[in-house]
């Protein structure tokens, strides 16, 4: 649970100025929003990047690298700040000094997934956390699909980046589609269940794309060269401490558990808990399921 105070929370009806133009079209709009964070939102692109909480390391890079061209296009990402795809999304958001938006399934009494938390507090800092769902509302399974008509909605297309058979990614694409706005998809390995949802959503008429040139394209845009420089960046390597240092050489976009980073490093378990926690509040690394971690730069 959230132990944060009720007070911090903004409540937005569809009768307010500052309700979103986006939303406001919808026949079924929420009728009411809470929300963490800043406000209103730019008058510029939105863009929701969803996929798999069981997301591959082919599909973590892949997000890092559409997520971080868009932002550095000045885009706003939208996602469901689920597991995988979406934590990815929110976190490389933040750390190129973007703007994200994170839209919860439950109401603001609960964090969820738990290993979210440090996310949550940074998306509340810095982005825009919204829910249509009251505070005490827990996480149930029927309020996730419900949730993502307001990411698409929102958005002014959504990018696909990984998904299985029933993912709930692919219910986010089905309300973008119904919503008139672009899907775009990545394409994944034929022989990678977790691409399943993605290679269905192509042949259904979204619109592959490979690279982000690809997608801006469709907008008549075209993406900065690979060494714009990054805008509020995380912290350099120079302001982190021996251990932080150390604990990155040994991380890649492939994920490595605490055990393995213990044997590696020398260093003890209680010892890498704090430099991976400082880490990740850093931005440098990313916390996955299972006491995993893999390295964003």
């Amino acid at each position: 649970m959230n132990s944060e105070p009720q007070a911090e929370i903004r409540r937005v009806t569809d009768e307010d100025a500052d309700y979103p133009k986006s939303l406001r079209e919808l026949a079924d709009r929420p009728k009411v929003l809470y929300i963490k964070g800043k406000w209103p939102l730019p008058e510029t692109c939105l863009f929701g990047i969803v996929g798999s909480r069981r997301a591959t390391p082919y599909g973590l890079e892949a997000a890092k690298r559409f997520t971080t061209d868009l932002v550095r296009q000045g885009v706003v990402t939208v996602s469901g700040l689920a597991a995988g795809i979406d934590a990815c999304a929110h976190r490389v958001t933040l750390a190129e000094g973007g703007w994200t938006v994170a839209i919860l399934g439950h109401g603001f009494e609960y964090v969820y997934p738990k290993e979210n938390r440090i996310l949550f507090k940074q998306i509340a800092e810095k982005g825009t956390i919204m829910t249509e769902f009251p505070y005490e509302t827990p996480p149930m399974a029927q309020n996730f699909p419900q949730r993502n008509r307001i990411i698409s909605g929102l958005s002014r297309g959504v990018l696909v980046v990984e998904a299985a058979e029933h993912s709930g990614a692919l219910i986010t694409a089905r309300y973008a589609g119904e919503q008139g706005k672009d899907v775009f998809v990545v394409p994944g390995s034929i022989f990678s269940l977790q691409s399943a949802g993605c290679h269905r959503l192509i042949k259904e008429g979204a619109r592959l794309v490979e690279t982000t040139e690809d997608l801006l394209a469709e907008y008549g845009c075209q993406a900065r060269p690979a060494g714009s420089e990054r805008r509020a960046a995380a912290p350099s390597d120079e302001l982190l401490t021996p251990m932080e240092k150390t604990l990155l050489e040994l991380l890649s976009c492939i994920p490595v558990s605490v055990d393995e980073l213990a044997e590696a490093s020398g260093i003890s378990v209680d010892r890498l808990a704090e430099g991976l926690l400082s880490l990740e509040l850093k931005g440098k690394i990313q916390a996955m399921p299972g006491q995993l971690y893999l390295r964003y730069d």
